[in-house]
C-alpha cells in the first residue's frame, strides 16, 4: 500500500513540473579579432655601466742619489702640466762630478803608465793606444778602450786593471745622469712633496704625476650580461654634469668575480677632451 501511494504521488507531481528551456531557436555569432602586422628586426641589448675614471698612468718620482735640490726653472706645483722630456728636478751634483773627473785622471794614469810596456811588449797596439790618450777628454764621456788584438794583450790590460777602472767611471757616468729628473710622461702633478733647498736622500718619493692623455675605468656588469661584451667593443661614456659624449673600448675582462654581487669588471680605455682623474661617467654598450 505505501509503494503504491508513492508512486501514485510520484506521477502526480511529475505532471506538474515546468520545462526550464524557452523553446528559442539559438543563433550562432561570428566573433571579430583586431590585429596588426609585425615586422621582425634585430634590437640591441644595452648594457648600462658607470665607473669612476682614473689614470692608467700614474708614478711616483722619487730619487736614486742624494743631494741638494736646485731651484728649477718651473716651479714643481700640484694642476702644473709638463710634457714628456721636461726638467722637474736639478740636485746639486758637483760632489759626484768631482769624483767622476778624479776616476778619469787615475784611468789615464793607469794608461800612461802601462805604455812602456806596451810598446816594448806589443807594439803593433802602441799607436791605437796613444790616440785614445792623445783623444782623451775629462769632461767628455769615454769612450770604449781599444780592443786587443790577441789574448796575452787583454790578460795584460786586465792585470793592469783597466776594465775595472773602466766599467767603475761609465757606472759613475750613469749615477751623474740622475742628478736630473725629467717628466717621464706628458701628465699633470698630483702631489708636491720636495722644494728648492730641501736636501733630498735615495728613495724619497719626490713628486706624483699622471698621465692625462689616457684614462680608464672599471664597471661591473652583472654575469647574464658577460656573453654580450667582448674585449674591443664600443662604449658611449657621458657625464651628468657636462653636455658631452666620449668613446671607448673595452680593453680588458675581468677574471675575478665579487663575492657579494657576483658581478664581473670591464675595463675600458678612454680618452678626449674634458676628461679629469676621479670623473664619475655613465654609459651603455650594444650588446
Amino acid at each position: 500500500l505505501i509503494l503504491a501511494f508513492g508512486l501514485a504521488m510520484f506521477q502526480y507531481m511529475s505532471k506538474q513540473k515546468k520545462s526550464t528551456l524557452d523553446g528559442k531557436i539559438n543563433k550562432k555569432e561570428r566573433r571579430t579579432v583586431n590585429t596588426n602586422s609585425f615586422t621582425a628586426q634585430k634590437i640591441p641589448n644595452i648594457i648600462e655601466i658607470d665607473g669612476r675614471l682614473r689614470a692608467q698612468e700614474r708614478v711616483n718620482i722619487t730619487s736614486r742619489v742624494q743631494g741638494i735640490m736646485l731651484p728649477s726653472p718651473r716651479s714643481i706645483r700640484v694642476g702644473k702640466y709638463f710634457k714628456k722630456g721636461d726638467l722637474l728636478y736639478s740636485i746639486d751634483n758637483k760632489e759626484a762630478s768631482f769624483n767622476l773627473k778624479a776616476q778619469k785622471s787615475s784611468l789615464v794614469t793607469s794608461i800612461t803608465q802601462m805604455m812602456p810596456d806596451i810598446k816594448f811588449d806589443y807594439p803593433q797596439s802602441f799607436d791605437k793606444w796613444q790616440k785614445y790618450l792623445t783623444d782623451f777628454d775629462i769632461n767628455k764621456p769615454i769612450k770604449a778602450l781599444p780592443q786587443a788584438d790577441s789574448d796575452q794583450e787583454k790578460y795584460f790590460i786586465n792585470g793592469r786593471n783597466l776594465y775595472n777602472q773602466y766599467f767603475q767611471i761609465k757606472s759613475q757616468e750613469t749615477i751623474l745622469s740622475e742628478y736630473k729628473i725629467y717628466a717621464p710622461f706628458s701628465g699633470v702633478i698630483t702631489a708636491a712633496n720636495i722644494f728648492p733647498g730641501s736636501l733630498i736622500s735615495p728613495g724619497q718619493i719626490l713628486c706624483s704625476m699622471i698621465n692625462t692623455n689616457q684614462y680608464e675605468i672599471a664597471s661591473p656588469i652583472r654575469m647574464e650580461d658577460l656573453k654580450y661584451t667582448k674585449v674591443g667593443q664600443k662604449v658611449t661614456l657621458k657625464s651628468d654634469g657636462l653636455d658631452q659624449t666620449w668613446n671607448g673600448q673595452i680593453q680588458r675582462i675581468g677574471t675575478q668575480i665579487d663575492e657579494s654581487t657576483q658581478n664581473i669588471p670591464l675595463y675600458i680605455s678612454v680618452s678626449g677632451k674634458g676628461l679629469k682623474d676621479g670623473m664619475f661617467l655613465k654609459g651603455e654598450i650594444s650588446g
